[in-house]
């Protein structure tokens, strides 16, 4: 109890500090306690209690104020706004991709005043394009102009980001790499490990799983996409992508049950089993600052367990607050810090009255089936963990994110069972596939099997109604923490557990037989899936909805075409994982139209995840950044690369024919959109156009050439742009129906309505991917069936 109020003392003075200066004298008050000792008989522990509360209670309150300031003299925020400033530095972690390019922490040593190195010391946030080739410990020369963060809509960035020790950020600079391999050996070793499980998940597993596998288990959720965040948050349960304490809080949870189930408590082996799977998980979650924090206080929670001390759970918790928020002040204000400290207390106070009345509705004639008590007991500890920690979390969810789902407790508890699923058998995966990759495969459809269970669930529940844009005040969230104190307080005094501890063989024998009935059952699933996800034989060519940008993907039986990939990795990966088999991770041939950002980007990731076959484009290249890391990426993996020109012909199967129509030896050269290869697929009496980026000359020099004629279905060049799509080329082409792919409110203005125009008094049904999402053509070559996935 003293422990408790006295890091209470030192929260609350801090807190104070955050409103209010207060000068350090102040601390002094706290000696008046002290002289009442002599004048008094009894209670002199509460005098002492309340002398060194008052002292902690105004240091706290001044020292936030001495440590909030970062605008010291050697300071990096010294130099936000103040125009291009010359650093050097070192990447302080591993770089992290996110949908739009790249990101990573700079760590500043020195900056370059009037032709002179001085000393600085702080970290900025720097964003780059994508594939930059930048990894943690490389020292980096930097030509940057540093700003300050800046609020989003109601989101602090700026307090965000202080929170991690950030006051800085750049966009886009000029970087020369110095010198590679200076970071600590051990977090190099560490780093090196869990990108390679990261590689080995995303080459056996498919998106959108793939995304939410490594986000769950390695915390790097940048590949997930915004739809599937936005469905998290809608049900109350973005905390399985967050890893906070309300993560580790269930794994701990669920582990310290399983523990019990099996090993009884000899030896305390379920502790040691719990700390054993928090700590391996933190590791490979990169050990950043959010879950070291968590996992520090999971640890207390069971060292409390372990000595005996459970009453003694709380002291810990609130020691340990004290102490993080003591080294790093703006944490109290950290989304993650209030999370895990919220989830830590709800498991603290509210799993036991939950479990205890759990087990008390279990009706008496159930008691004498072991099996079915055993089953029974799993679940109502399991749905108490997440029961727990939801009520907990409910008001910070709520303030956070805006929303509030009467059926988070509920969608969480559904989800729960694939959680420890994800986290052992990815584990396993990348471990297995760092070995043989064809193992790490068989492992990883069990990681895929329960990721896409969590994406399903979470998918429907975000359907049902919840209460969005939510304020909640203050005052609101005190008023439901006392009444969830008081109702734990009340329902502990009126019930007392009557559980009575089951023999341990029964319990492993039971295990045994379950675990024989739970791998059947998944053999089942995947038989089912399996049957369900054979291709046919007829030809499918699928416009993927990848933004604005190009991919389309051609597929006959288990032979598939990916002809351009798109504007961003993540975009193109996700489409192909909805459009191919789960287990199919080949692609024959990858055709590169051109060289620009928004059809080459999402290929690199393409080709560093699938096996491809082969790549063929034209011998136009380009000097981007971009162009030179996919040359190096195919020498890489070896794969062999084709140079096609107009009249080369490429089958798939025996009856669909694919024909080259651009680029020619006379067109060569002018321009990248110029050179576009222009692909004729056909089959029976179907054809398909697709026409890159070509602008109006080069339609014209097809028609000069004869080598056009009436298609079924055109892919509209450009995505729609007025320098394409000209009278003359549409009057030719006549297509049935004309296809554009863009991006919703891309800045371009695409398509422009006199393309919309021009292709309506031809006769076209024009589909749009922007508005119908993919849009998937399916013909056996005398029939033609549109399919769109909005």
């Amino acid at each position: 109890m003293i422990l408790i109020v006295l890091g209470c003392a030192w929260l609350a003075g801090m807190l104070l500090g955050s409103c209010i200066s207060v000068p350090l004298p102040l601390a002094g008050t706290g000696i008046i306690p002290f002289l009442t000792l002599p004048f008094l008989r009894r209670h002199r522990k509460y005098a002492v209690l309340a002398g060194l509360s008052l002292i902690l209670l105004f240091s706290g309150a001044w020292y936030y104020r001495v440590t909030l300031s970062s605008d010291t003299e050697n300071s990096l925020a010294r130099y936000n706004d103040t125009g291009t400033v010359e650093l050097r530095g070192t990447v302080a972690r591993y770089p992290e991709r996110k949908n739009t390019g790249t990101r990573f922490h700079f760590q500043a040593d020195a900056v370059k005043i009037d032709g002179k190195w001085q000393d600085v010391s702080g970290t900025a946030l720097i964003f780059v394009p994508f594939f930059t080739g930048y990894d943690y410990g490389d020292e980096l020369l930097l030509e940057a102009s540093l700003h300050r963060p800046q609020k989003l809509d109601d989101f602090d960035y700026e307090t965000y980001l202080a929170v991690k020790g950030i006051y800085a950020v750049a966009w886009n600079p000029h970087i020369e790499i110095l010198s590679k391999g200076k970071g600590a050996a051990p977090v190099r070793w560490m780093y090196a490990f869990r990108n390679g499980c990261a590689g080995v998940i995303g080459r056996v597993i498919p998106e959108p799983q793939a995304s939410l596998v490594t986000g769950i288990l390695l915390g790097m959720k940048g590949g997930i996409q915004e739809s599937t965040r936005q469905a998290f948050s809608i049900t109350g349960t973005s905390h399985i992508l967050a890893i906070s304490g309300l993560h580790l809080g269930i794994i701990a949870g669920i582990a310290v049950t399983l523990g019990l189930r099996i090993f009884g408590r000899r030896g305390f082996l379920y502790v040691w089993l719990a700390l054993a799977v928090i700590w391996l998980y933190a590791l490979l979650s990169g050990m950043n600052p959010p879950v070291v924090r968590a996992a520090i206080m999971v640890t207390l929670y069971l060292a409390a367990e372990f000595f005996g001390r459970q009453r003694g759970s709380l002291s810990a918790l609130v020691i340990a607050a004290a102490v993080m928020a003591g080294c790093t002040p703006r944490l109290l204000w950290d989304a993650s810090f209030q999370m895990s400290f919220a989830a830590m207390a709800g498991l603290i106070f509210l799993f036991p009255p939950i479990q205890s009345l759990g087990n008390r509705l279990i009706p008496e004639r159930f008691h004498t089936h072991n099996r079915l008590m055993s089953l029974l007991t799993t679940v109502i500890d399991s749905l108490g963990v997440s029961a727990a920690a939801v009520c907990a979390v409910w008001p910070l969810t709520a303030g956070y994110f805006g929303v509030i789902s009467p059926a988070g407790a509920l969608a969480t508890f559904v989800t729960l069972p694939a959680l420890p699923v994800i986290i052992f058998s990815g584990l396993l995966c990348g471990a297995a596939g760092l070995l043989f990759l064809p193992l790490g495969q068989v492992i990883g459809w069990i990681a895929w099997l329960a990721a896409s269970w969590i994406l399903l669930a979470v998918d429907l529940f975000s359907k049902l109604p919840a209460l969005e844009s939510v304020t909640v005040r203050p005052v609101l969230i005190i008023v439901y923490y006392a009444c969830l104190l008081g109702a734990a307080w009340y329902v502990n005094r009126k019930l007392k557990n009557t559980e009575t501890e089951e023999p341990a063989f029964t319990r492993v024998s039971l295990m045994k037989d379950n675990a024989v009935i739970v791998a059947l059952s998944v053999l089942a699933v995947f038989s089912l899936v399996s049957v369900a996800s054979m291709p046919d034989r007829l030809l499918h060519v699928s416009f993927l909805d990848i933004g604005q940008g190009d991919a389309i993907l051609i597929s006959k039986g288990t032979r598939q075409i990916l002809v351009d990939g798109g504007p961003t990795p993540d975009a193109v990966m996700v489409k192909l994982g909805e459009q191919m088999p789960f287990w199919d991770r080949t692609i024959d041939l990858v055709i590169l139209t051109h060289p620009d950002a928004d059809h080459l980007t999402g290929l690199l990731e393409v080709i560093a995840r699938y096996r491809v076959g082969q790549v063929a484009c034209s011998d136009i290249g380009s000097d981007s950044l971009l162009y030179h890391r996919f040359c190096s990426l195919l020498e890489e993996k070896n794969i062999g690369r084709i140079v096609i020109d107009s009249g080369d012909r490429i089958t798939l199967g025996q009856d669909v024919v694919l024909s080259v129509f651009n680029p020619s030896g006379e067109s060569a050269g002018k321009n990248i959109d110029n050179d576009s290869v222009v692909l004729s697929v056909t089959t029976g009496s179907v054809s398909f156009l697709l026409t890159g980026d070509i602008p109006a000359e080069t339609e014209i020099a097809l028609l000069s050439s004869r080598l056009v004629t009436k298609c079924t279905v055109l892919k509209v060049a450009h995505h729609g742009s007025s320098t394409s799509s000209s009278p003359e080329f549409l009057n030719v082409v006549r297509p049935d129906t004309a296809v554009i792919s863009c991006g919703r409110d891309n800045p371009f203005g695409h398509p422009v309505p006199e393309v919309i125009d021009r292709l309506e008094r031809t006769g076209a049904l024009v589909y749009r991917t922007d508005v119908l999402g993919t849009i998937e053509y399916v013909t056996d070559g005398n029939t033609l069936r549109m399919l769109s996935s909005e």
